[in-house]
């Protein structure tokens, strides 16, 4: 049986990756913390959440695992909140720290027995879907694919 996402990627990898990701919100009645809302995002979609809503309902089911590991200044974001902040963020931006989180992962070991080394050549396979809504045309950019 496949593992929970939330058990195998490590909550501080994907913070520290996508800390550099500007929050396009304005600061007045901000109540979650981008970085926090990304998490929640990444793990619910590398579960298998196809949508806001999707990620909101995986969000109040993983609730008290996410506060053990989160701030949650907020609590958990509405799947309202969580569309607001995925519509706003700049695509190339995002996949850009996506890339680099996957990257991080790569050139971790397995296991603490084997040397890392370098497998950036390697392919991650998470779920081979295309992210809904991911693309921007204007801008020339096709969707993110998972």
């Amino acid at each position: 049986m496949a593992k929970d996402p939330a058990e195998v990627f490590s909550v501080e990898s994907i913070l520290a990756e996508f800390s550099e990701l500007s929050d396009p919100r304005s600061p007045i009645n901000r109540k979650h913390l981008l970085g926090e809302v990304l998490v929640i995002a990444i793990l619910a979609v590398v579960s298998g959440a196809d949508g806001p809503q999707a990620i909101g309902i995986w969000a109040k089911c993983h609730e008290e695992w996410l506060r053990s590991r989160l701030e949650l200044p907020g609590g958990i974001p509405s799947h309202d909140t969580i569309g607001r902040v995925l519509m706003a963020i700049e695509p190339s931006a995002f996949q850009g720290c996506f890339e680099r989180w996957i990257a991080s992962l790569l050139a971790q070991p397995v296991d603490s027995s084997e040397q890392l080394t370098d497998r950036s050549s390697e392919i991650l396979a998470i779920d081979g879907k295309a992210l809904r809504r991911s693309h921007h045309h204007r801008a020339g950019l096709g969707p993110l694919f998972w």
